[in-house]
């Protein structure tokens, strides 16, 4: 090649490389002059993966706090359920029927979820059961009992024995009698969930 056509391919590799750099540098050029800092790519991806998780993160706040509110009006319907919940015994019986057994699976699943700690209440007629106090404390006992066999915690669930200084009929009929030897159920404290 003649030394002309070497300098004109010189040249033109010259150009080339120029027009090549030059957006390159004009733009950073201009990033510089305006104030703009273009972030290294890590920041880039930070951000991006930021950007991405942020929506999950407050889908994930939001389940919470959904699932938190529907924990609570579940503990608050077993807590209401458990308020009006009461099994009658036979004269000085103190262990439940087999339908008072279904009862108590009943009670012990609500208490389960009630988050709340519970006391069993039992009661005696005072006519035909004596005494009265004696009866009624086994009564709560054996039922307390038999709420931790269906899986209530020890800690969540306390007998106590009224005798019949709490009827709930005064007459004196065997039916009167029946309604007032039973078990009921108080709720002692609670404990929600924090929101």
């Amino acid at each position: 090649m003649t030394n002309w056509k070497w300098l004109l391919a010189l040249c033109l590799v010259a150009l080339v490389g120029v027009f090549a750099v030059t957006p390159a540098l004009v733009q950073e050029d201009a990033e510089k002059a305006l104030g703009i800092v273009a972030p290294p790519p890590s920041d880039i991806r930070e951000s991006q993966l930021e950007a991405q998780t942020q929506p999950e993160l407050s889908e994930l706040v939001k389940a919470q706090e959904t699932d938190d509110l529907q924990a609570v009006a579940v503990a608050q319907e077993a807590r209401i359920w458990l308020s009006r919940a009461q099994l009658e015994y036979g004269a000085y019986s103190v262990t439940a029927s087999p339908a008072g057994v279904r009862i108590l699976g009943e009670v012990a699943e609500k208490m389960r979820v009630s988050m709340a700690t519970w006391e069993v209440q039992g009661h005696s007629d005072g006519v035909q059961e004596k005494p009265a106090l004696s009866i009624s404390e086994r009564r709560a006992r054996t039922a307390r009992l038999d709420l931790i066999q269906f899986g209530v915690p020890e800690d969540q669930v306390i007998a106590k024995g009224y005798g019949d200084t709490k009827k709930v009929s005064r007459g004196q009929t065997a039916a009167d009698q029946q309604r007032n030897r039973r078990i009921t159920f108080r709720m002692v404290s609670q404990e929600d969930p924090a929101p």
